[in-house]
């Protein structure tokens, strides 16, 4: 009987051991695939943020540059960008973005986004890639008058088709002039008649061209004229005006009347080129001046010694018959006159219409609604960090 006793005494101190054993085998893999599931958890979650640095990357470099920087491009090189992420107002990463041109009007976005907070977990990272394009807007350049209706010259009116830019303006701000294009361009069967001296120049200086119709004057390639006025910085109800720039201490003021400075490179409106959209009939004169895309839904008449850089575009007729200043317009002027009715526009005294792909050039460049980069419509991103990618 003693022996069965000390027999089943052994047995359980083996049996205590292997349960201990066992325990203690639950209890680490337990605290092993706890602790596991912690680092997965945490690596998931700096990856995740990591993600949503380098998105940002995108998106602000998608908000930021503009046609002006990326036609600057050499190359086989890159325009870089770099930031950082802030969540709850404190610094969570950074972003390392880099722009290749690959096609006329397309560009490949890369951006790293790196996660610098989590001691020691900080240093995940996540690549992505975007093809992105700009936005296409083909005006009709093609003459510095492009009329629908008949024209009327008197006194001594200059039309040209030489390509000049302003004359305060550098030669780097904008491509080398093109070839000479047209003066006027209307249809055949519009009238044009000259009284007095005006002058006419270009190659030719009267281009009749029987393919002009009235889509030249609302279709300017990727975005229609609709569209073109929901963009608009400024929009005004018909009336006289006398816009110029305006300075709030030493920044640009950007109220209803400054439409830019039109001269002064050291100007804080310098860079300043506004789409206006004005629905009804416009009356500019005085010292006047503006520049950008300026879009009437009615008539222009314009008089003093008003100047504007950029695109015109006049749903009904432009005047300037009031036989008096010399106001100027250097880019192109587009008039539907009316296109029912075929209204003349009449130009009288000594206004200078001057073909400027500079101008137009700078008006469509410097203007964060038509010049921004958008993402393709389909496969635009990419994710690249298990790609093989060298960044």
């Amino acid at each position: 009987m003693k022996r069965a006793h000390r027999s089943e005494q052994g047995f359980a101190l083996a049996t205590a051991i292997l349960a201990l054993v066992v325990v203690g085998a639950l209890v680490t893999a337990g605290f092993f695939a706890a602790s596991q599931e912690g680092r997965v958890s945490s690596s998931n979650a700096q990856a995740d943020l990591a993600f949503y640095i380098a998105e940002q990357g995108l998106q602000n470099t998608l908000g930021s540059v503009r046609k002006r920087q990326l036609r600057n491009i050499e190359p086989g090189e890159t325009l870089d960008r770099t930031g950082t992420v802030a969540v709850g107002g404190r610094t969570v990463g950074n972003y390392q973005v880099s722009i290749r041109p690959f096609g006329d009007e397309f560009f490949f976005v890369e951006s790293l986004g790196t996660v610098t907070q989590g001691g020691r977990y900080a240093g995940a990272s996540r690549r992505l890639g975007m093809v992105v394009r700009t936005m296409e807007l083909r005006f009709p350049m093609t003459a510095a008058l492009t009329s629908y209706g008949g024209i009327t010259l008197r006194g001594n009116a200059t039309v040209s088709g030489v390509d000049r830019k302003p004359t305060l303006w550098a030669d780097t701000l904008c491509d080398p002039p093109l070839a000479t294009e047209s003066g006027i361009r209307t249809r055949p069967e519009s009238e044009i008649t000259f009284i007095g001296g005006p002058n006419v120049t270009g190659d030719p200086p009267v281009e009749r061209d029987a393919t002009l119709d009235t889509t030249v004057f609302s279709d300017f390639g990727d975005v229609e004229l609709a569209e073109l006025k929901t963009q608009a910085n400024i929009i005004l109800p018909g009336g006289s005006y006398s816009p110029g720039p305006s300075v709030q201490g030493t920044a640009c003021n950007f109220i209803n009347t400054n439409w830019g400075e039109v001269d002064t490179p050291t100007h804080p409106c310098f860079t300043h080129f506004p789409i206006v959209h004005v629905r009804g009939n416009l009356g500019v004169g005085g010292q006047g001046e503006g520049q950008g895309i300026l879009i009437v839904d009615g008539n222009l008449t314009v008089s003093g010694t008003f100047r504007y850089y950029g695109i015109v575009i006049v749903g009904g007729v432009f005047n300037n018959n009031q036989g008096s200043g010399n106001a100027q317009i250097y880019g192109t002027l587009l008039t539907k006159n009316n296109a029912d009715v075929q209204d003349d526009s009449e130009y009288r005294g000594t206004p200078v219409l001057q073909f400027s792909t500079c101008s137009a050039q700078r008006a469509i460049e410097e203007n964060d609604a038509v010049s921004r980069l958008f993402p393709v419509q389909e496969r635009a991103w990419v994710d690249l960090t298990a790609a093989g990618v060298d960044g």
